[in-house]
C-alpha cells in the first residue's frame, strides 16, 4: 500500500468513526481490543522470530564486513560472507508493514476514544436535542395545560 492509499484508508476510517453512534464505537473498540490481545500462534511466533533474526543477522554481517575490509594487509585471514539481501529486505519490509499496521490500529483506536469522549462530555452537559418548532407547537396544542 503506497502513501496515498494509506492516507485514504485512514481518512475513510475517520469518516466512519464520525458517523458511528455509541454502540458501534464500543463494538469497534471491543474488536480492536480483541485483536490486540489475541494470543499469538506458534506459526506467528516462528515467523516473527525468523524475521527478526534475518534483520539482525543481515545487519551484523554487513557491519562486520565493513570493519574487516582491510583484508590480508596485517597478516590475518580474510573472511568471506554471503548475505541474502533479498531475504534481508523482505524481512525489513515485513517488519515495517507490521509496525505500520500496529500504528494504524492505534490511530483508529485513538479516533474511537476521542469520539467516545465527545459522547461522554455531551452526556455530562445534559445535551438533549431540541424538537423542531413544529413538534413543540403540536405538543403544546395537544396538552394545553402543560405549558409553563
Amino acid at each position: 500500500m503506497d502513501e496515498r492509499e494509506h492516507g485514504l484508508m485512514l481518512l475513510d476510517w475517520q469518516f466512519r468513526v464520525a458517523k458511528m453512534g455509541r454502540p458501534e464505537l464500543e463494538a469497534t473498540m471491543r474488536a480492536l481490543d480483541a485483536e490486540e490481545h489475541r494470543p499469538m500462534t506458534m506459526d506467528e511466533v516462528i515467523a516473527e522470530a525468523t524475521t527478526a533474526a534475518a534483520i539482525y543477522n543481515g545487519e551484523a554481517v554487513l557491519r562486520r564486513s565493513a570493519a574487516a575490509s582491510d583484508g590480508l594487509s596485517d597478516g590475518r585471514r580474510t573472511r568471506m560472507a554471503t548475505v541474502d539481501l533479498g531475504a534481508y529486505y523482505a524481512a525489513l519490509d515485513a517488519s515495517e508493514a507490521e509496525a505500520r499496521e500496529r500504528a494504524d490500529r492505534a490511530e483508529i483506536r485513538g479516533m474511537c476514544e476521542r469520539r467516545l469522549a465527545h459522547f461522554e462530555r455531551r452526556d455530562e452537559l445534559g445535551h438533549h436535542p431540541v424538537a423542531s418548532p413544529l413538534k413543540a407547537y403540536m405538543a403544546a396544542r395537544e396538552n394545553p395545560g402543560a405549558t409553563g
